[in-house]
């Protein structure tokens, strides 16, 4: 005969149900911590996706907000630009007419301050050589201040030409005398014109030159340095060649001369291009060959023809 299958007992039967709500109860609690991590993920994801839609969005924004920038720029460069090309230039009333600086005037003006320095400089050379020593430096630095001087002669605004010419060929008879004199004597020239006070007959009309200069730099402007120059200059050399000054004269004079000449080029520097220029009309005229001409120019500028007169 067949046994009949065992029963559970209770305590079994307890415990295996109590187990299987455990596993339950386990699994669901796996399949919800699962859940969670992917819909973490998913919230990071999308985060991220945003995140990376929102900081392409600002760099298109920059990168366009750059490029309006730099056109803006551009624009207002070549806006500014043309205004300064287009605008005209200033305009001054002269004896004959309105007249203008133009870029070449700027130049003149600048190369004859320049050479204004250049000369000073040159002076400043053959003092230093003289307070130390270096006999060797006096006469390069007093060619270097000759050539300044000789440009600036050059390009010296003056209205009457006849005295502008006058100096330029008293400056040319001083500077060939220079040059014989360091061409044929073994010392310097600031040395042998020294020693030989007849000399200064040589070398005299570069300085003679050098007052008409500043007469003219004093006389247009008010200068106060270049009125002392003018002094200065021809007691400083009448001094030497006659005699009369003794050597501590001859050194204050000397120093006091290359003190005006420092302020003389230096404040050169603080005046307007036009005032260098002076009347730029008058030159203008002047220069024009015929009476048609100068006719013709004084008509556009409605100028009286009276002032025909001053041609002649």
């Amino acid at each position: 005969m067949m046994r009949a299958a065992a029963r559970p007992t209770p305590k079994a039967f307890v415990f295996g149900t109590t187990t299987t709500a455990v596993v339950a109860v386990a699994a669901a609690s796996s399949a919800r911590q699962k859940q969670g991590r992917r819909g973490r993920r998913g919230r990071l994801g999308k985060g991220r996706e945003v995140g990376a839609i929102i900081g392409r969005r600002r760099i298109r924004r920059q990168r366009t907000t750059s490029v309006e920038a730099t056109t803006t720029t551009a624009e207002e460069e070549e806006e500014a630009e043309t205004t300064t090309k287009t605008q005209p230039p200033l305009l001054y009333d002269g004896h004959y007419g309105q007249w203008s600086v133009s870029r070449a005037d700027e130049v003149e003006v600048w190369s004859y301050r320049i050479a204004l320095s250049l000369s000073c400089c040159g002076a400043l050379g053959v003092a230093a050589g003289c307070v130390f020593g270096k006999d060797g430096a006096i006469n390069p630095s007093y060619f270097v201040g000759a050539s300044g001087l000789g440009v600036a002669l050059v390009l010296v605004h003056m209205y009457v030409t006849p005295i502008k010419r006058a100096m330029q060929a008293m400056y040319a008879v001083g500077l060939v005398g220079s040059v014989g004199i360091a061409a044929t004597q073994s010392a310097n020239v600031l040395e042998f014109v020294r020693d030989h006070p007849s000399a200064m007959w040589l070398v005299g009309p570069m300085f003679a030159s050098f007052t008409g200069l500043a007469f003219k730099e004093g006389a247009c402007y008010g200068k106060p340095e270049a009125f002392a120059l003018f002094l200065l200059t021809p007691i400083m050399c009448l001094g030497h060649l006659t005699g009369l000054a003794s050597g501590e004269a001859e050194t204050f004079l000397v120093a006091s001369w290359m003190f005006g000449f420092c302020v003389f080029a230096g404040r050169k520097y603080t005046q307007e291009v036009k005032d260098d220029i002076g009347d730029k009309s008058v030159f203008i005229f002047r220069s024009l060959k015929t009476d048609e001409e100068r006719r013709d120019y004084l008509e556009k500028q409605g100028k009286d023809l009276s002032l025909l007169e001053d041609a002649m």
